[in-house]
């Protein structure tokens, strides 16, 4: 398992590949069911090394590229079961505790015999209060409350 890099700022985390269109929020939930060899390494590496938290990398484009904003979640539950061949799977709730960037990738994680997922150094994104807080309040200023007798007014 590579160490974290000291310089740079963040948490090692495994990275989960998503299509950009199952983004999630902070406070949202997911459900997976895991059954490549991979990701169920990426689980345990997961459970066992980082304390249960996984970082959603979103893919995006023809080539797959991962966007730098990333969902940062925590296993909510999991369950370990077993396909009617003996294949094991897992049953997973992640929940999203933070938007994050990911800050960069660490070559992928081979475990031996061919199956591959990524680490990644994540660092949480806080949504940044506006310097002027008398802009939102401008931005507001031309609204009247609505009327729901007149709702097109």
């Amino acid at each position: 398992v590579p160490p974290l890099p000291s310089p740079l700022p963040g948490q090692l985390v495994p990275l989960l590949p998503f299509p950009l269109t199952d983004l999630i929020l902070p406070g949202e939930t997911k459900s997976l069911h895991l059954y490549e060899p991979r990701f169920i390494k990426l689980f345990e590496f997961s459970k066992n090394i980082c304390h249960g938290m996984i970082s959603m990398a979103y893919l995006t484009g023809e080539d797959s590229s991962i966007v730098q904003v990333s969902s940062l979640c925590e296993i909510a539950s999991s369950r370990t079961l077993k396909d009617l061949d003996g294949t094991p799977g897992i049953f997973l709730t992640i929940r999203c505790v933070a938007r994050s960037r990911i800050k960069t990738v660490v070559e992928p994680v081979a475990d031996g015999r061919g199956a591959e997922w990524m680490l990644g150094v994540v660092e949480e994104s806080d949504d940044e209060c506006p310097i002027n807080l008398e802009l939102p309040l401008l931005v507001g200023e031309g609204y009247t409350k609505w009327d729901p007798a007149d709702p097109y007014k």
